[in-house]
């Protein structure tokens, strides 16, 4: 098979991009994906969180509750016709991406580490959301038969964390019996910690995580 042959300008780009998936402590299991052709940001939104009173014969009175996290929508393809993405280095991309449902380790939150031009960096932290794979109609037979196009389609949004007391960190995604710690699950036992921790001590993520 020929190799697809890249514009240089898109060449030097894909050398700038990077995409980790972190499932545990463990660096020897971070899983890099690696792209064919540089992926797109479909959508980069941020959003305020809103309560509404309604107030007989005026506007209704809105509570600013804080922010909601950002989210990103990114889209890339694949074709299997080089000699470098064959089509079982395209199936292996796939499913080094789907391990982030199915391999984390229990009690650590996985995230992928994002470097995607400007736009995001330098190795963001991302909780993914979902990943949808759409397979073109074409079928090609390459010792084991493989669809020729792929693309994928996936949500994620920022693993943003804030300080409390002690130094430590708690994330965005707490609930009332477990919380992150340091990107370890803690269990009721801290709740006396959680208690303690004061608003004057919340952080907004970096500003390079905008």
């Amino acid at each position: 098979m020929g190799d697809s042959k890249l514009i240089p300008f898109d060449t030097s780009l894909l050398e700038k991009i990077e995409f980790v998936v972190d499932l545990s402590e463990d660096k020897s299991r971070l899983r890099e994906i690696e792209f064919q052709f540089p992926p797109k940001i479909v959508s980069d939104s941020n959003a305020g969180l809103w309560l509404e009173v309604d107030i007989w014969g005026i506007e209704p009175l809105r509570i600013h509750k804080g922010s909601a996290g950002r989210k990103v929508e990114v889209e890339w393809e694949y074709i299997a016709t080089d000699s470098i993405f064959t089509p079982a280095k395209i199936n292996e991309q796939i499913k080094r991406l789907k391990s982030y449902f199915f391999e984390f380790k229990r009690g650590v939150m996985p995230v992928v580490n994002v470097t995607l031009t400007k736009a995001i960096e330098p190795k963001v932290p991302f909780r993914i959301h979902d990943v949808a794979i759409t397979h073109g109609p074409e079928i090609i037979k390459n010792g084991e038969y493989y669809p020729l196009y792929t693309k994928v389609a996936m949500a994620m949004s920022l693993a943003t964390t804030v300080s409390v007391s002690g130094g430590r960190s708690i994330g965005s995604f707490a609930s009332s019996d477990n919380y992150m710690t340091s990107g370890k699950l803690s269990s009721k036992k801290d709740k006396d910690e959680k208690a303690r921790m004061k608003v004057a001590n919340l952080e907004a993520p970096p500003k390079e995580w905008w």
